[in-house]
C-alpha cells in the first residue's frame, strides 16, 4: 500500500512542477535581439525628430500668424527719448538737443536729414489698428527714407510713458488718438508756429502730401 501511494503522490506531484516551470519560463525576460535593439532606436529618434518639428512648425505659425508685423517697420522711427532730444523746449525760440544724434551709428542717415531739413513731420500711429487710408497715402511717398518723416509706435514699450513726460507737454500730444501728425518748423516766421499738431485723418493725409 505505501509504493502505491508514493506513486499517486509523484503522479500529482509532476503536474505542479511542469505549471510551475511554465510560469518560471514566463517571468524571465527575454533578450531583445541586435534587430530589435536598432528597430528601438529608430524608432525612438523618430519620435524625438517628430517632437522637434512640430515644435518648430508651431512656433513659425505663432510668429506669422498671431505677431502682426508693422507696415512701418523699415522706417526711421523714434521713441521717447529721442522725440524728447527732437523737440525739448530749451526756451521760447529754440527747441531740442540736437547734440544727442552725433556719434551714434544708427542715426547716420537721419543726421544728413536734420542738416538738409527745417520742416519735420512725426507720425504717430497704433501699431495694433493701422489705418489703411493713411498707409496708402504713405506708400505714395516716393524716397521716404530720404524724407522728414518720422514714425513713432504707441504701442512700443518705450513710449509707454510718452504722455507722461513733461518734456513734451507743450505739443499738446493727444492721448486718445490713434493716429496723430506733428508738423516741427525750426524757422517759424513767429513763436508760435514751431508746431502744428493734426489728429483728424483727413488733415493728416492732406499734411503728408506736402512731403
Amino acid at each position: 500500500m505505501a509504493k502505491k501511494q508514493t506513486k499517486n503522490a509523484n503522479k500529482s506531484q509532476k503536474p505542479k512542477q511542469e505549471k510551475n516551470n511554465v510560469v518560471n519560463q514566463k517571468n524571465q525576460k527575454r533578450e531583445l535581439t541586435k534587430n530589435e535593439i536598432v528597430f528601438f532606436r529608430i524608432g525612438v529618434s523618430v519620435i524625438a525628430l517628430g517632437l522637434v518639428v512640430a515644435a518648430i512648425v508651431m512656433i513659425v505659425n505663432y510668429y506669422m500668424n498671431d505677431v502682426e508685423v508693422s507696415p512701418y517697420e523699415d522706417y526711421q522711427h523714434f521713441d521717447t527719448e529721442e522725440l524728447v532730444a527732437m523737440t525739448k523746449k530749451i526756451d521760447n525760440t529754440t527747441y531740442g538737443t540736437h547734440e544727442y544724434f552725433l556719434g551714434k551709428s544708427e542715426f547716420e542717415d537721419f543726421r544728413v536729414i536734420l542738416n538738409d531739413n527745417e520742416l519735420f513731420y512725426f507720425y504717430f500711429y497704433d501699431g495694433s489698428n493701422i489705418n489703411e487710408d493713411i498707409r496708402t497715402e504713405i506708400e505714395t511717398l516716393e524716397q521716404i527714407e530720404q524724407l522728414p518723416l518720422i514714425f513713432i509706435d504707441l504701442n512700443s514699450p518705450w513710449n509707454i510713458e510718452l504722455f507722461e513726460n513733461a518734456d513734451l507737454n507743450h505739443l499738446n500730444l493727444d492721448s486718445n488718438a490713434d493716429n496723430m501728425l506733428l508738423i516741427y518748423d525750426m524757422q517759424p516766421e513767429t513763436s508760435d508756429e514751431f508746431f502744428k499738431l493734426e489728429t483728424d485723418v483727413d488733415d493728416i493725409i492732406a499734411e503728408l502730401g506736402n512731403l
